[in-house]
């Protein structure tokens, strides 16, 4: 059995919630503006979502030292071939770590279900 990260279901949970509020989408224009405004305070939630679990699932066990910034030296100890390969790009300010803000950028950009 295959298991799926907290993530994954996060990105599944919002993914078909912003379906089902597409589905119900009516041309009344009060009812379009709360579904508006709806869809706006999932999205909310979710990088809400999505900055917990990058820190708490991926960011902080590979902040080793927990200086706030993943070396290329802690990473390399890690199994996440994803980030290694990626490191520079990651590495926005080319400092030679990769911080949690840049880490969170990263993470919003990479399809989920394709990498991890």
């Amino acid at each position: 059995m295959k298991n799926i990260s907290l993530l994954e279901v996060s990105a599944l949970v919002f993914a078909v919630a912003v379906c089902s509020i597409t589905v119900q989408a009516n041309e009344d224009p009060k009812e379009k503006a709360a579904l508006e405004k709806a869809k706006a305070k999932m999205e909310e939630k979710s990088v809400k979502v999505g900055h917990m679990v990058a820190h708490d699932k991926l960011f902080a066990p590979l902040d080793i030292d927990s200086n706030g910034v993943i070396s290329e030296q802690e990473l390399s100890m890690s199994k996440n071939k994803l980030l290694k390969e990626q490191f520079k790009k990651i590495d926005r300010n080319e400092d030679k770590g990769i911080s949690e803000e840049e880490l969170k950028s990263f993470l919003a950009k990479v399809d989920v279900k394709k990498n991890f």
